[in-house]
């Protein structure tokens, strides 16, 4: 019961930091329902007599919420190419004026 309240005091730290840094990815709604289902969590967490079934189902809706959110970030992350419409090698320089030849003993 103790590792299921930490796992799940966790997920709702880790999803509130997500969704600070990452403000706008995600439609107004779908962050309202991430806010929610944060709460939600939150209330059982504070019950002392909450089963682990309760917190377990509010995990869930928390992850469940929190689904579009790490998609947004994927996607801002990949540059909005996450279609696989980019070609990932676009980004990248060429810096072979750079390279120095080495040996190393």
């Amino acid at each position: 019961m103790i590792e299921t309240k930490n796992q799940a005091e966790s997920l709702l730290h880790s999803t509130k930091k997500s969704l600070e840094e990452n403000k706008g990815v995600v439609t107004p709604e779908e962050e309202q329902a991430i806010i929610d289902a944060g709460a939600a969590l939150e209330e059982v967490l504070k019950n002392d007599n909450a089963t682990k079934e309760e917190i377990d189902a509010k995990v869930q809706d928390l992850t469940t919420a929190s689904h579009k959110l790490a998609e947004a970030m994927y996607k801002k992350e990949q540059g909005g190419c996450a279609d696989g419409s980019c070609n990932p090698n676009d980004n990248k320089k060429k810096k072979d004026d750079d390279v120095i030849d080495a040996e190393v003993e």
